[in-house]
């Protein structure tokens, strides 16, 4: 097979960005319908409702069903159609659930450019916003113990973390 073009896109969405994958002719992406799935994800209250299945969504033309558009190519690739469909569903098999801060559209574009081009396209790729967000967290949270081990409320400090921690259990932000 001849190679193909990889295609790296991006839809901002006030704050975040939805991401998605061209090969050839062919768009891939998870939960195209981004809008009503973060306004679903959102609107919902209790944890285990928070989280919506996975959908890989395949569509033809210049621009993904979701309106993404190319941004830049990113690599080639040799895979076939029916290669990338069993990526897919084996993707698919360990991700099948939604979740905002990890098994998202750019998850998943993030895992099918590099298994499309190989592990040094990996770099290429903007940082996921969900890692974006965790580095900055670690990064203030190693900046306010050292606050607070400094003015004196590192107890403090303990129990907000314990609470933190079991909202994120509650909730499987990561």
């Amino acid at each position: 097979m001849e190679a193909r073009e990889v295609v790296f896109g991006r839809l901002f969405l006030g704050g975040i960005h939805h991401w998605a994958i061209k090969v050839g002719d062919t768009w891939y992406e998870i939960n195209p319908n981004v809008k009503d799935t973060f306004k679903s994800i959102m609107g919902r209250r209790d944890s285990e409702e928070k989280h919506i299945p996975n959908t890989i969504v395949e569509s033809q033309g210049e621009a993904a069903a979701s309106s993404t558009e190319p941004e830049r190519t990113v690599g080639h690739t040799e895979k076939s159609a029916e290669e990338i469909s069993e990526f897919n569903e084996s993707w698919y098999e360990e991700h099948s659930t939604y979740h905002l801060w990890s098994t998202n559209c750019q998850r998943y574009s993030y895992d099918l450019v590099v298994w499309l081009c190989g592990e040094e396209i990996a770099d290429t790729l903007p940082m996921q916003e969900a890692d974006q967000i965790k580095e900055a967290m670690k990064d203030a949270g190693e900046d306010l113990e050292e606050y607070a081990e400094k003015i004196g409320a590192a107890d403090k400090l303990e129990a907000l973390k314990e609470d933190a921690h079991r909202l994120k259990e509650k909730f499987k932000f990561w």
